[in-house]
């Protein structure tokens, strides 16, 4: 309170962030999704270079979206393995 020689003004407390963000390898390439302050940010990075960065709105999304580009850069456009499924085996840390 102005004029108040009494009251003591308390510390304003720290922020926290709580970052998500899980990565899995497959053939060579290394796939992250990282949730930042309103979408999903997916990469796909193989040995030295970022090869894709995307953004989707939900961390399912994000993650089949980065698994359909390392099929498609890996196996090519015909290559009869689903993104969704490929997603669902990978093992996400």
């Amino acid at each position: 309170m102005p004029g108040c020689t009494s009251c003591r003004v308390a510390p304003a407390p720290e922020l926290v962030q709580i970052r998500r963000r899980y990565r899995a390898e497959w053939n060579g390439l290394e796939l992250s999704v990282a949730l930042d302050s309103s979408q999903w940010t997916l990469s796909v990075r193989d040995d030295s270079h970022t090869l894709y960065t995307a953004y989707r709105g939900n961390q399912t999304a994000a993650q089949v979206s980065a698994a359909e580009f390392a099929i498609t850069h890996t196996l090519g456009f015909t290559s009869p393995l689903r993104p969704s499924l490929l997603a669902d085996q990978l093992a996400w840390r």
